[in-house]
This record gives C-alpha cells, sequence and structure tokens, in this order.
C-alpha cells in the first residue's frame, strides 16, 4: 500500500475524462501506440466508475431506518438551513462533523426530537455531533487525530458508527486515515446489523476503502447508484468520499445526495433495512 497511490485512485473520474480526450486526440492524429495506451487508461479508469451504476438487485422493504451524514464545515454558519433540512428528513440518527461549540449553540437553541451528543473534547476546535433518540446508547471513540474518531451508536436494532477518520493530506496523516479504516472494519466485522457511515475522506476506489468493505464484511450503499459526488460542491471534478457502508444482513431502501447547505460537502441520506 502507497498513500499517494491512494490519492491517485481518488481521481477516477478526471482520469478517465482525460484519457478520453487523449484516445481522441491520439485517433485524430493515426497513432496506434497512442490510441493503445489511451484505450488501455480509459478502460482502466472507466471499469470502476462504471461499476457503480450496475444495478444490485436486492429486494427491499418500503419503509427503515434513516441515517443522515453531513459534514458542515466549520466555518459555515447557515445553521437554520442545516437544522430545517434535517428536520425535513426525518432522519432517525443524524451524524454533523467538524462540529464546533458555535454548532452545537445552535442545535441547542432549537427545539429537537433528538438528543445531543458531541464527540469533541474541550480542547478541540470541532467533532462529529450525533442527533440520537432521547436516551439512545452512544460510545464515544474521540476525536483526537489518533483516535478512532467516530460515535457508535444504537439505534433499535441497528449498530452505526458515525465516522470522519483523517484526510490524508500526507503520509502520516495517510497512515492515520488508514489505521482508523481498519478500526472501522474490525469493529463491523461479525456484527449483524451494522452500518458505518460519515466522511470517510477518500473515495470508493482507494485500497484502504477496498480493505475496508472486504475486511468489515460490508457492502458499499453506492452500488447501483452511481458516482453522486458529495465533495466539493460545484466543482466539475467533485468526488464521492461520504460514504455509508453497511453488513450483509441489510438492504439499501434509498440513498440520496442532499442540497447545497453552506459546506464543501453535500448531505448524505441513506434508509437501510433487515435483508427479507
Amino acid at each position: 500500500w502507497d498513500w499517494r497511490l491512494d490519492l491517485l485512485a481518488n481521481a477516477r473520474v478526471p482520469l478517465w475524462w482525460a484519457s478520453g480526450l487523449l484516445l481522441i486526440g491520439a485517433v485524430a492524429v493515426r497513432s496506434r501506440v497512442a490510441m493503445t495506451a489511451a484505450g488501455i487508461a480509459v478502460v482502466l479508469n472507466l471499469s470502476p466508475v462504471a461499476a457503480l451504476y450496475l444495478p444490485v438487485g436486492d429486494e427491499a422493504p418500503a419503509t427503515g431506518t434513516t441515517i443522515l451524514s453531513f459534514n458542515l464545515l466549520s466555518t459555515n454558519d447557515r445553521y437554520d438551513d442545516v437544522v430545517d433540512y434535517v428536520l425535513e428528513t426525518g432522519a432517525d440518527v443524524v451524524f454533523l462533523h467538524e462540529g464546533t461549540l458555535l454548532w452545537e449553540q445552535a442545535l441547542a437553541e432549537r427545539s429537537l426530537p433528538y438528543e445531543i451528543v458531541s464527540g469533541r473534547d474541550e480542547d478541540l476546535i470541532f467533532g462529529t455531533i450525533a442527533l440520537v433518540p432521547p436516551g439512545a446508547d452512544v460510545t464515544n471513540l474521540g476525536f483526537a487525530a489518533s483516535q478512532g474518531r467516530g460515535l457508535w451508536v444504537r439505534v433499535g436494532d441497528l449498530d452505526v458508527l458515525g465516522v470522519h477518520p483523517l484526510a490524508p493530506v500526507d503520509e502520516r496523516s495517510a497512515e492515520l486515515n488508514r489505521a482508523q479504516h481498519t478500526a472501522y472494519a474490525d469493529w463491523a466485522a461479525g456484527r449483524a446489523r451494522a452500518v458505518v457511515a460519515g466522511d470517510f475522506n477518500t473515495t470508493p476506489w482507494t485500497a484502504t476503502f477496498r480493505a475496508l468493505l472486504s475486511d468489515g464484511d460490508l457492502a458499499n450503499s453506492q452500488r447501483g447508484y452511481g458516482v453522486a459526488p458529495t465533495w466539493e460542491v460545484g466543482r466539475l471534478w467533485a468526488v464521492p468520499i461520504d460514504h455509508a457502508v453497511l453488513s450483509d444482513d441489510l438492504v439499501v431502501v434509498d440513498r440520496v445526495v442532499g442540497p447545497d447547505l453552506g459546506s464543501d460537502h453535500r448531505p448524505l441520506l441513506v434508509t437501510v433495512a433487515a435483508r427479507p
């Protein structure tokens, strides 16, 4: 595993576009070598992208448990817009990442049908905020750089882990990001009715994400729903780094990427249910 290859894998969509343009140029100049090289690049980048559009074929009930995950962006001040959206979705459990003291205060000022649980220690600028049913069991894994960076919530018969691993911007942070993904896989492996949801800071095409799925016996809720980018809002090169992955005894009822709410991320809303 090389963290730089994971960074490159995040760019599958723009690499596919670029290789497609190179192929067109190679055809125009009638260069067989260039056409072959560009054609291989198109296939290598298109195949993992196209796989997300293939139908899963799972039978799913009409209703289930709805999980909302949204990276607020710590400097975002559209408090009312976010809270109104949360209430509109009727989500059963909500994970709000990069939640600051100001966000905690803004949430507390609204009459919400949730208990507000902050994962942020006093010495941290932000952490994940969970909005959970009153009385729900919540375990904080800690949100310092070297900690698990997750909130474990029991919702009905589901175990849901809301996560926000470090962004892998250099070798050290990439190692911590991979270690956190490994911890999420260990948490999920062998666990019935489990969901891991959040801002993973990686796309589904990286070795880190693929290892999470295989080692944790998890499936990507994105299958059948396409690329559905969540970050960066408004950019042509936007990519999916917010995910919900689930154990094999669960199926996806619905999956929606939400609107622009002032963050560089879009919300991810996923409804899951027990496999019939």
